[in-house]
């Protein structure tokens, strides 16, 4: 029983760790899609 709490904190744990990183690096992905946009706009 102990085993299967600790995976579920585990889990959760993980889930925040990946929600963190995915966010980091969406806001990096689109500011970066918004300077190609911006150099294409510029061609």
């Amino acid at each position: 029983m102990r085993i299967r709490k600790a995976t579920i904190n585990d889990i959760s744990s993980i889930n925040a760790l990946c929600h963190e990183q995915l966010a980091g690096s969406h806001s990096k992905m689109s500011h970066y899609n918004r300077e190609r946009n911006e150099y294409s706009l510029n061609d």
